[in-house]
């Protein structure tokens, strides 16, 4: 039983579909794939695949409980309310942490390649216009971004394809071929942490989460769009890997310059064509990641400044329900922290992995106590045909392969990465910690009980279904 609100347009299914897949592309092929390619090699054909699998299995919990539950805020909204405030806390940690580093990727990318097209434009420069302009953007809220994705992703899919049937034709079989792909030898702990850097990137999808209550039919739209999206992409990555590696060879294609995916197109599109690829495929690409980015962000810090957490600001929307304050507050720090002093993509990417390999985890365990708060909604919410045993099996296994996945990224850290990782959650915590001593102190509002409040919509949503069906069947 879905509610929708009265006199406003929300996101339909093909908007979601569109949004989820926008997200995913940008990242996963003009970002990654020349750092995954270093450390697979040829195995990121099939990586690729396998790695889109264990998203889809290790979101599928998450998926669960946004089809019971949904609202703006996502996963955290799941665990500040199911699981002790401390949790509630990290996850907030974590969600700045890597929305940080994605938006200074993505931002970055984009002016790599904005700077490939207009060589007088100096990258750092284009980043920071990049990340100003999109961040104006997602303050038009989810469904003009979404119609705006929607649009961009046709573009997208057109330009994807010249790349790979103009690729085609100069592949050499000596750089790649199946069996080379199939028989390729590997280090399973590389592949572990290639496994890990390529969740972050497949994870793009899951941004609709984060703002639920501005789809149409949430509970059945977000967990069909992810999955159709996540595994759809995974296929098109698959195909482009293979054409790019057969066409460069593994040795040239790396990150920095004259690795990356835009070189390797010059090598074979006629000049209008690489426009076209750069700007339509490349830049769009990335273009759309940022979009949904930004907005997954704003809603996951309006979200925790409504509980306190983060200061009130964070939490201001505007007149398109779109969270501004979350959305410039990360981009500001993305831009002052990451993209102005240049650090390497890299070193951003492995840091901020880490930490979602760690705590994003958190926001699957509410389900292991979804029966006991919220029974009728996760009861006869869609996903519901699933086995309540086969998602309590899939979280903790998914869960123990998130952790082996960071550890291995966590050995490859050298002390700047750590020392960084220690600062933003050790200290987060700490400098949130002495907000709700402040607060209570000076205010007298309890920042931890605020935070287990119940969700007014959900415990609606639990009545509603109660008066239907009468008393829930779980225990």
């Amino acid at each position: 039983m879905e509610k929708k609100q009265q006199g406003k347009q929300k996101m339909n299914m093909l908007l979601v579909i569109c949004m989820g897949i926008g997200s995913i592309i940008g990242a996963g092929i003009f970002t990654t794939t020349p750092i995954a390619v270093s450390m697979v090699g040829k195995s990121l054909v099939w990586v690729f695949i396998v790695a889109a699998i264990y998203v889809c299995l290790r979101m599928l919990p998450s998926l669960v409980m946004s089809s019971a539950l949904p609202a703006n805020g996502g996963d955290y909204m799941h665990t500040s309310r199911m699981l002790p405030y401390p949790c509630a806390i990290f996850l907030t940690l974590k969600n700045i942490v890597h929305g940080t580093m994605n938006i200074a990727v993505l931002s970055l990318t984009c002016g790599q390649y904005v700077n490939m097209l207009f060589p007088a434009i100096p990258q750092t420069w284009a980043a920071v216009a990049c990340a100003l302009i999109f961040a104006t953007l997602g303050t038009f809220g989810a469904r003009i971004s979404g119609i705006a994705q929607t649009v961009c992703v046709g573009i997208l899919l057109v330009a994807l394809a010249v790349f790979i049937f103009g690729g085609i034709p100069h592949i050499k079989p000596a750089n790649i071929t199946l069996g080379q792909v199939l028989g390729n030898t590997f280090q399973l702990g590389t592949v572990y942490a290639c496994l890990g850097l390529l969740n972050s990137t497949l994870m793009g999808g899951n941004s609709v989460i984060a703002f639920a209550e501005e789809v149409e039919n949430p509970g059945r739209d977000i967990p069909l769009a992810f999955i159709i999206a996540t595994l759809g992409t995974s296929v098109v990555y698959a195909i482009f890997a293979y054409v790019a590696i057969g066409v460069a060879g593994t040795e040239n294609i790396h990150p920095g310059p004259t690795g990356s995916i835009g070189d390797v197109a010059a090598s074979f599109l006629s000049p209008a064509w690489l426009t076209f690829f750069i700007t339509g495929g490349a830049l769009l690409a990335v273009a759309t990641t940022l979009n949904g980015t930004m907005l997954m962000i704003g809603f996951q810090d309006m979200a925790s400044a409504r509980d306190y957490i983060l200061p009130a600001g964070l939490g201001k929307m505007n007149k398109y329900n779109a969270p501004y304050g979350g959305i410039w507050f990360t981009t500001t720090i993305s831009v002052i922290a990451i993209i102005i002093p240049q650090l390497d993509l890299p070193t951003i990417l492995a840091a901020g992995t880490c930490s979602t390999m760690f705590l994003g985890q958190l926001g699957i365990f509410p389900l292991f106590v979804v029966k006991k708060y919220y029974p009728l909604s996760y009861e006869h919410c869609f996903m519901s045909k699933i086995p309540h045993w086969l998602n309590l099996v899939l979280a903790v296994g998914t869960t123990y392969l998130s952790f082996e996945y960071g550890i291995e990224l966590f050995r490859g850290l050298n002390g700047l990465q750590i020392g960084i990782l220690a600062v933003a959650l050790i200290g987060g915590y700490a400098v949130i910690e002495a907000r709700a001593y402040w607060l209570k102190k000076t205010k007298g509002i309890d920042m931890h009980a605020k935070i287990r409040e119940p969700y007014a919509p959900w415990v609606e949503r639990e009545k509603e279904l109660e008066a239907q069906y009468g008393k829930s069947s779980a225990k």
